[in-house]
């Protein structure tokens, strides 16, 4: 088999792998992987631990889009121990390591990474990154704009710089550094005009809030790009307290995962829907270890917010925890 058909045949196997993964079939999903990594290893082409390495990052990416963590985890040491000289797995295990909660780990690769490849931005972004996750916002703001003078047109240090900025509540300051087209065009453009829109919901300011997302939902081709703006529609009308409305546009974001459950959670509660609310925690509360820790935070505030521990039954929030609330499901889309 040459090298096209040998990367073809590897795109339709993390595509089968990601499908079940989708389905909620990971036992199937592992037997696969397993069964493509031997399939590659027995071609005997030239640097196969090397491809090989490719492979099982890729799909640990998708574990961890997945919420499986830990599975996310043993794939990317695997693709390190086989290929230690690849900066992409390196950098996918301090990744893997952040989103599992592990932040003094996930410092200490990354640092490692910088060090190792000191030329590379996503080694030294995510850096920045997991000093933002350590609530080190002065560290996180001077990373990122060593980041931005080192490469000036790296457009993920200046999304990471503005959300800084944002927790540090300069929201003009954050404001200034995203571009606002009146027609974003790349996938930077994109998720600027994102960040920019919960900028904006988290000042209050909502009709310009909902013209971002609404414009960004019409500009994004791809169903994980539409989604984002759908999420920050659906958060637009819970912090308006229409849960009917956040209800109906959760149809169109049919996935059962913890954060899309968050927001489920939310509406069910602010209707009094009793039943729906408690099944619905149910499912997070089993879900509760594969949750992003901005997840958890949120289910946990909107938890406490309605009283959902209890058995005397769903409570009004005040103002205050309201905020409480929406401030953390902020987190949950912009963290």
């Amino acid at each position: 088999m040459d090298r096209l058909a040998a990367l073809e045949s590897v795109n339709r196997g993390l595509a089968a792998v990601e499908q079940w993964l989708r389905c909620g079939d990971e036992a199937r999903a592992h037997r696969f992987l397993d069964g493509l990594v031997e399939h590659q290893t027995a071609q005997g082409l030239p640097d196969t631990d090397i491809h090989v390495a490719k492979t099982l990052s890729r799909a640990a990416v998708l574990a961890r889009d997945a919420g499986l963590l830990e599975w996310a985890e043993q794939l990317q040491r695997d693709a390190c121990r086989r290929n230690d000289q690849d900066p992409v797995a390196a950098s996918g295990l301090a990744d893997v390591l952040k989103a599992r909660g592990e932040l003094d780990a996930a410092e200490q690769q990354y640092r490692e990474n910088t060090t190792r490849w000191p030329n590379d931005p996503v080694a030294a972004n995510g850096l920045a990154e997991v000093l933002k996750a350590r609530g080190e916002l002065d560290a996180a703001e001077q990373q990122y704009r060593a980041n931005m003078a080192r490469w000036p047109n790296d457009e993920v240090a200046r999304h990471g710089l503005a959300n800084v900025l944002r927790k540090q509540e300069r929201h003009p300051e954050a404001l200034q550094l995203l571009p606002d087209p009146l027609q974003p065009v790349t996938v930077h453009e994109l998720y600027h005009l994102h960040l920019r829109g919960m900028i904006l919901l988290e000042l209050g300011r909502c009709d310009e809030a909902v013209d971002a997302f609404e414009r960004g939902l019409e500009a994004a081709s791809m169903p994980t790009q539409q989604a984002v703006f759908r999420r920050g529609l659906v958060l637009m009308d819970l912090s308006r307290r229409d849960p009917e409305a956040a209800q109906r546009r959760l149809r169109d974001l049919p996935e059962d995962v913890p954060q899309l459950n968050v927001y489920r959670l939310h509406a069910a509660a602010d209707q009094r829907n009793e039943a729906e609310a408690r099944a619905l925690r149910t499912r997070l509360n089993a879900d509760i270890a594969r949750m992003d820790p901005s997840v958890r935070t949120a289910f946990q505030e909107v938890e406490a917010a309605y009283c959902l521990k209890g058995t005397a039954g769903i409570c009004e929030p005040d103002e205050q925890t309201r905020r409480v609330v929406i401030n953390a499901e902020i987190e949950m889309e912009a963290a």
